[in-house]
């Protein structure tokens, strides 16, 4: 498979994966001594602005500074391959502990999917985040796929689930969102049961299912843009949490992602490791320090 992988690449990309890896071989050979002074410097990077990607929805420029989150360079790599797996038709599963960048990652990949960007953006408006919502176990088909609510004048009507496009409510048949959706701690939701309906959907093998339950909706249709971005918490306090079973898995890419490393803690806090300003960034530039050196001794 990387093989396979490695044969796709022109000049340009095999010479930036050579780059790549000779500055993260450097990096890694450094670790190895324990350096006299003050580390060294990273290699500078510049993130591709949002503005200069194919597709900038109005609200990017528009949107204040504080009303936006920044996307942690570290979590770059796998938040493209994440994108490149949805153009491939497939849907995603972060995995890691609580605190690896699972919940933004998804966000910051289902905004890049749903606006066709060719990369992640370094910064994404709160308010542009696709719709994000998070596993219960309280969950039924109800709220996934949809069923009926009674009319106040009397008699009922059918309500669409999450995972259905709300244009499509009032028609026959009903449809999948056209675009992403974030789903946080998936496994607090017996998704088997919620979902299990739209299986068939999810991995493509037909183009339409007929639900149970849902009087004058014949079938749901399947949306070329609908995408899953999944997480799941490693490791929880909370022991209501449902297994994954394989026929849910088997839908999902499945991206692992681990803890920062001391540079990208500094990095995303915004400090200068080498000339913090002021005496509250100093310590805390010596404090993110001063734990990973415990954590290397330990």
């Amino acid at each position: 498979e990387a093989r396979s992988e490695l044969e796709k690449l022109g000049e340009r990309e095999a010479a930036a994966a050579a780059l790549h890896l000779l500055l993260d071989s450097e990096v890694y050979r450094s670790s190895l001594a324990t350096p006299a002074g003050p580390p060294p410097e990273p290699p500078e990077r510049h993130p591709p602005d949002v503005t200069t990607v194919r597709k900038k929805p109005a609200a990017i420029i528009e949107e204040p500074r504080k009303a936006t989150m920044k996307l942690p360079e570290a979590l770059r790599a796998p938040g493209e391959r994440a994108l490149a797996y949805l153009r491939a038709g497939l849907h995603v599963l972060f995995a890691g502990a609580p605190g690896t960048g699972k919940t933004t990652l998804a966000q910051f990949a289902g905004f890049a999917w749903n606006h066709e960007l060719s990369v992640l953006p370094g910064e994404l408006p709160r308010a542009a985040a696709p719709l994000t919502t998070v596993g219960n176990s309280a969950w039924s088909p109800f709220h996934t796929i949809g069923g009926l609510v009674p009319r106040p004048g009397g008699g009922f009507e059918r309500h669409p689930g999450i995972f259905i496009d709300p244009e499509s409510a009032a028609s026959d048949p009903w449809r999948l969102r056209n675009g992403a959706i974030v789903l946080d701690e998936m496994n607090r939701a017996d998704l088997d049961r919620c979902i299990g309906e739209l299986y068939p959907l999810l991995s493509g093998s037909v183009e339409c299912v007929s639900p149970a339950g849902l009087p004058g909706v014949t079938a749901i249709v399947t949306s070329p843009r609908f995408r899953v971005l999944a997480t799941v918490n490693d490791a929880t306090v909370d022991d209501i949490v449902f297994p994954i079973s394989e026929g849910l898995a088997r839908r999902f890419q499945r991206i692992e992602l681990r803890g920062a490393a001391r540079d990208d803690v500094l990095d995303y806090l915004d400090l200068d490791p080498e000339s913090p300003e002021g005496e509250r960034a100093s310590a805390a530039v010596a404090a993110v320090r001063d734990f990973f050196d415990v954590v290397r001794e330990k």
